[in-house]
């Protein structure tokens, strides 16, 4: 017969002790409105077993459905991920982690500042195009030249318009992600605050 408080005992004396490891943003990719954030780090064990290493803080608007791990190399194998709600006081640490985590989302912001003026300037290009065949008209181009020039200039209208529409979803959730991670670094640093964090079962 085994009572309730040694299985208790067994559970607790089975639980994977936690690594210490500090993540670092590898790169960041924005598409179809959504942000794909990377993270790396590197994590060593006293001896072959059971670790976990926890990943965090990470934003709440975290889509924790999507969130993977990858073994890049190692002799260890992945074993599982949890996403846990948390909340309390962020430490400089933790504060650091969405700090840079902020600043890589506000150079993102300004490269798609950079694309709205390569947007502008293709806008303009088409528009000064039609201008000029509208002042040349079939004179100046030919019946031949104006049916080959008018499908091209429709091309060129229609994918302007589909990368203005993917620059504007992009730069909403930046805008987005980037209001979150202030809000969460905002205020008292000693201010207890919701976060999610990674934490990532593996064997050696």
């Amino acid at each position: 017969m085994i009572s309730i408080s040694s299985i208790l005992l067994s559970l607790a004396a089975a639980q994977t002790p936690d690594l210490e490891v500090s993540s670092s943003i590898d790169r960041v990719t924005v598409y179809n409105g959504q942000a794909l954030v990377e993270r790396v780090f590197e994590v060593q064990a006293p001896q072959p077993g059971a670790y976990a290493v926890v990943v965090g803080p990470l934003p709440m608007t975290t889509d924790s459905g999507s969130v993977q791990a990858r073994l890049d190399q190692g002799p260890l194998v992945i074993q599982g991920l949890e996403m846990r709600e948390r909340s309390g006081e962020l430490d400089g640490t933790q504060r650091d982690v969405l700090s840079r985590q902020l600043g890589v989302l506000q150079q993102r912001l300004r490269d798609l500042g950079a694309e709205e003026e390569a947007i502008d300037a293709g806008e303009a290009l088409v528009q000064s195009v039609l201008a000029a065949v509208r002042k040349g008209g079939v004179e100046a181009l030919g019946r031949d030249g104006l049916s080959g020039m008018l499908p091209f200039l429709s091309g060129q209208v229609e994918q302007i318009d589909q990368r203005r529409i993917r620059w504007e979803s992009d730069r909403e959730k930046v805008l987005s992600e980037i209001n979150n991670l202030r809000r969460q670094l905002g205020g008292d640093s000693a201010q207890a605050r919701p976060y999610l964090e990674a934490r990532v079962e593996l064997f050696f």
